[in-house]
């Protein structure tokens, strides 16, 4: 009988992934203990780890969550939906094995919190526009923030409603990104790879905004939006630092995503070329447009156009 090409063990993941240190690999033997009832889940369970950790160059222990998110970045536009939906179940599952032996593996408790707030693409169903926050309530919230004196909220809720801009590019920006070109205008410079760039063209109104804020601040750090420990904010805190906002403000708690579904559909609606924006806020081909319908034909026409909309 021929020998099967399935490892006997994770200890012979190493040959699919070389990064895999020997306490990782320990883990895995644990928590695969009693768990794996066929051979072809422990397959899954191996190309999925190996394809995470040899893209990321990481040992699943030593992940960040920037290289998590560009993985799934990258694996989104590789596989389907459903592959990714699953490979992520297992890595979520691994991560909370982790969490919940830190102490006994003497590791920190951080693995879950990297796949919690994984952004996948949506899925090919038109966005329900009942789900969307009314720019009244999006307008109690920026009231709220700006009375409160949370800047950095306020910059997140317009960077995302004014420039579409994800949660992650939000809280990965730096200061040096933002620049100001010979004509006046503003903008945000984004590495997209070692010989790319891309660029995100900033209302003045929202520009100005960022400029007082960081005419105030005085640590040297170089993320534009920092916590008030003056530490760069993180996506988790930046979603629970929204929604106290919106309970605050009595509203049903919204995210920044869907600040940015409304973004968008108001670039639809004013007419923008579908090509324009997809290369504006940086994804490939155009044809998922067709989820914004209902949001753009229910949109109801607002006291000022989207493009007359300024946010101070």
């Amino acid at each position: 009988m021929a020998k099967s090409n399935i490892p006997e063990s994770f200890e012979e993941l190493r040959q699919y992934c070389p990064y895999l240190s020997d306490k990782f690999l320990e883990i895995l033997d644990e928590y695969a203990l009693n768990r794996f009832k066929k051979v072809q889940t422990k397959l899954q369970y191996l190309y999925a780890i190996a394809s995470l950790c040899n893209h990321t160059k990481s040992d699943f222990l030593t992940l960040t969550d920037k290289k998590v998110q560009d993985f799934f970045e990258h694996f989104s536009q590789e596989a389907d939906l459903s592959t990714v939906k699953y490979n992520l179940r297992i890595y979520r599952a691994i991560a909370r094995f982790i969490d919940e032996h830190a102490k006994l593996y003497k590791v920190s408790p951080i693995y879950t919190q990297f796949f919690t707030t994984v952004s996948l693409p949506e899925q090919e169903i038109e966005i329900d526009p009942a789900d969307l926050p009314s720019f009244e309530e999006i307008d109690r919230v920026f009231q709220y923030a700006k009375e409160k004196n949370e800047m950095v909220l306020f910059i997140a809720m317009s960077l995302a409603l004014r420039c579409s801009m994800t949660i992650h590019e939000i809280t990965a920006l730096k200061k040096e990104m933002f620049f100001q070109d010979a004509k006046g205008n503003y903008g945000i410079r984004i590495k997209v790879s070692n010989t790319s760039d891309r660029f995100v063209k900033i209302p003045e109104d929202v520009a100005n905004i960022i400029m007082n804020y960081v005419s105030t601040r005085f640590a040297e750090v170089p993320n534009l939006l920092l916590n008030k420990q003056n530490r760069p904010v993180s996506i988790r805190s930046l979603q629970n630092w929204l929604r106290s906002a919106c309970i605050s403000c009595n509203i049903k708690p919204f995210t920044l995503n869907q600040l940015r579904v409304l973004s968008v559909a108001h670039m639809l609606k004013s007419g923008a070329p579908e090509k324009k924006i997809a290369e504006y806020i940086n994804v490939k081909g155009t044809a998922w447009f067709f989820r914004y319908n209902r949001v753009v034909k229910e949109l109801e026409d607002s006291a000022v156009d989207y493009t007359h909309i300024k946010i101070v």
